[in-house]
């Protein structure tokens, strides 16, 4: 909160607001390896990123959502838990 207040013009405010996220993604990362961890398992943690997509019609929200159920599926079979960021 002191950098915030520190902030010398809004483009760094920007910036700060848009690590916040990256902030709460690799604090979920840590929990979760830890749990991993813990009950000594095999699985790895994963941080999948979303791109950016244009949708104007129900046929590219299809593809969209096949492609990204594919591409989620096989992390899954990897044996991996998923963070989508």
């Amino acid at each position: 909160m002191s950098d915030i207040n520190k902030t010398p013009n809004i483009d760094h405010l920007k910036l700060i607001l848009s690590e916040a996220g990256n902030y709460k993604v690799e604090k979920l990362k840590k929990i979760i390896e830890e749990k991993i961890k813990r009950e000594q398992s095999s699985k790895k943690t994963e941080v999948y990123k979303v791109s950016s997509e244009q949708i104007e019609t129900e046929d590219d929200l299809k593809s969209y959502i096949e492609r990204l159920h594919k591409s989620l599926l096989k992390k899954l079979r990897e044996n991996k838990i998923i963070i989508i960021e």
